[in-house]
């Protein structure tokens, strides 16, 4: 007899249960009782905590909560439930008609569990078939950290899309202002004298492609929808122009709604958080709301953590080893880590030999369920997220 410990995972278990010769009808039990999701709920009111826990515990779950909560001497508690699918199942059926938004509670848990990634533009779903997609960049703009004018005119603009979409790239995404630390915004005009006439082209020359637009002006984005761009990357998660929703709204477009502290010209002057991840995700939890009551369409909405906006050495890789916390919003998770200074910081290296530090934390960021990144380098990128691709989900 051999004994072997599976993935923790367990994104192939139903494979190894068919694998023992099970009957067929115990397949789908057995799959809920070997998921195991942890959950962590902040700030629980002190009657809703004693409720949840004793009811976690009736059917076998664990829970980890603030040793005062059962004699009722504070007001708000964290905790965590540990438990199987199955088991939360349970829960959901206990809570209902329970006060205390107890049933809520339960409903959201599953809601987590069960949500599948969909990113809708123009009316198809582009992860339906898809593991993941790459955007590939393309900065119009003098003073971009990265490629500072290397794609100002609109012949170079052009070679460089082309060369981005042969390289497998699903989405273009221009932008005619650097948002790089310490950078001056420019004015709307300047910004669409620079990414105008490029997306004009572009659309003409390559007219099946997804093309995105990297902007916080609401006049700006209203524009290059009118042109027929798809996307607005809003990097202030619809923060800095309260117009914006219901422009992107009214034109029936897509969005990434990224975080930001601050804004770009002071974000990286000593931010602090009490707890990135949780702070993130809240915060992109009210940009997604503001989309919704705005009348956004909620499948065809991503949202983005925001490395390197507002967010020391620490944040950065906080953030990103903890996407399952961000994931939690229930939108596809978009990164864009590209040749960015925490890679820089950790391998000494500058803006142009960064490209396999950029590699190394998208893979990461695949393995944790991200869907879409935001790069520079296409053909590399692509190339290895395709490969860890195959490893994560071979025999699926």
């Amino acid at each position: 007899m051999n004994i072997y410990l599976l993935k923790d995972d367990r994104k192939n278990v139903s494979e190894w249960i068919k694998n023992t010769k099970a009957d067929s009808f115990s397949f789908e039990i057995l799959e809920k009782k070997c998921r195991l999701p942890v959950f962590y709920l902040k700030g629980v009111k002190t009657e809703t905590a004693n409720i949840l826990k004793q009811t976690a515990l009736s059917v076998g779950c664990d829970c980890s909560i603030a040793r005062d909560v059962i004699s009722g001497s504070r007001e708000l508690s964290d905790m965590m439930v540990m438990c199987t699918y199955s088991q939360i199942l349970k829960i959901r059926d206990k809570m209902k008609g329970q006060p205390f938004s107890l049933e809520k509670i339960a409903n959201s848990m599953i809601d987590k569990i069960e949500y599948t990634d969909k990113f809708f533009v123009n009316g198809i779903d582009l992860l339906k078939d898809k593991k993941y997609l790459v955007m590939g960049i393309l900065n119009l703009t003098p003073d971009s950290f990265y490629d500072a004018g290397e794609h100002f005119s609109s012949e170079s603009a052009m070679r460089h899309i082309e060369e981005m979409l042969e390289e497998g790239a699903d989405i273009i995404d221009m932008g005619g202002e650097s948002t790089r630390p310490s950078s001056t915004p420019v004015d709307e005009k300047s910004e669409l004298e620079r990414v105008l006439p490029v997306l004009r082209e572009a659309l003409k020359k390559f007219d099946k492609a997804v093309f995105s637009v990297d902007t916080y002006k609401s006049n700006v984005a209203e524009a290059v929808l009118l042109e027929g761009a798809q996307i607005i990357n809003d990097i202030s998660g619809l923060n800095f122009d309260k117009r914006m929703p219901s422009v992107i709204a009214t034109h029936k477009a897509s969005c990434i709604l990224m975080h930001i502290k601050g804004e770009p010209k002071n974000m990286q002057k000593s931010p602090v958080y009490e707890n990135v991840e949780f702070e993130v995700s809240d915060k992109l939890s009210e940009s997604v709301s503001i989309a919704i009551e705005n009348g956004i369409e909620e499948n065809s909405i991503s949202i983005d953590p925001g490395i390197g906006f507002g967010k020391n050495q620490e944040h950065n890789l906080k953030l990103l080893n903890n996407l399952q916390i961000i994931k939690s919003v229930c939108k596809p998770v978009c990164v864009g880590v590209s040749n960015k200074r925490f890679i820089g910081n950790i391998l000494q290296k500058s803006e142009k030999e960064r490209i396999y530090g950029t590699i190394g934390a998208n893979t990461a960021a695949l393995m944790s369920n991200a869907k879409i990144f935001r790069v520079h380098n296409v053909k590399e990128n692509r190339e290895a997220l395709k490969i860890a691709e195959e490893i994560l989900y071979a025999g699926n």
